[in-house]
């Protein structure tokens, strides 16, 4: 169990070294800011874990290639990750639970150990200077009426809520649409966050059930967008 969880400016300072594990996850994509929860069997996978407690509780979680469809073993866009809790039911199964730091590239994979390390380094998305409510507001609406709840409610709890910034809504909502995990794999990629809203954005407010889910980027409709 892990007692403590540092800011991230804490972690990238005292503890990040470039060289993390890499924890190649079979079925989930990984944004910043936002967390995960799993369970871990596979000896290897443990082996990493502990690897991480007893170090800085760093890891990049990156998306298997193979079982999505791609001829890479592993996707080499990722996401810098903090372990933040670990609950061993047994000596052979892990709950972990995890928080996205930062959005980084893979350059180099080793075997040294009996799972990956790998040299990595940020990725720092464009960002508009500004996090106006607007742009929340219409995400929060859009993904509101596409599971059929209440905005209103949900706007208290994620517009007004000032730990709530653009980037983190934006990528809790990216990781909760239906789409497969090799099209969230590219909602990842991109390296415009204002873009990654607004395609998530047209997903919903086009149903996005009614569209084809192949390539999440063709639904996008280039209007002129006022990123500020």
């Amino acid at each position: 169990m892990i007692n403590s969880i540092e800011t991230k400016e804490q972690i990238l300072s005292d503890s990040y070294s470039g060289t993390i594990p890499i924890l190649i996850s079979e079925n989930h994509v990984l944004f910043p800011k936002t967390t995960y929860t799993c369970e871990v069997s596979n000896p290897v996978d443990i082996n990493l874990i502990k690897h991480a407690e007893s170090n800085d509780n760093l890891i990049t979680v990156t998306l298997n290639g193979k079982e999505n469809n791609s001829l890479m073993e592993f996707y080499k866009i990722g996401t810098l990750a903090q372990l933040i809790g670990v609950n061993e039911k047994s000596p052979d199964h892990f709950e972990i639970q995890l928080i996205g730091l930062e959005k980084v590239e893979i350059f180099e994979a080793v075997s040294n150990y009996s799972f990956k390390i790998g040299t990595v380094s940020i990725l720092h998305d464009i960002k508009s200077s500004s996090d106006n409510d607007y742009e929340k507001k219409r995400l929060v609406e859009s993904f509101s009426r596409f599971i059929h709840v209440s905005h209103h409610s949900m706007e208290k709890s994620l517009i007004h809520y000032p730990l709530i910034n653009k980037e983190m809504l934006t990528n809790i909502i990216s990781s909760l649409i239906p789409i497969s995990n090799k099209e969230q794999q590219k909602l990842l990629e991109l390296p415009d966050l204002g873009l990654r809203l607004e395609i998530v954005c047209q997903y919903l407010e086009n149903d996005g059930d009614k569209k084809e889910k192949d390539d999440i980027l063709s639904i996008f409709d280039p209007i002129p967008i006022n990123w500020n």
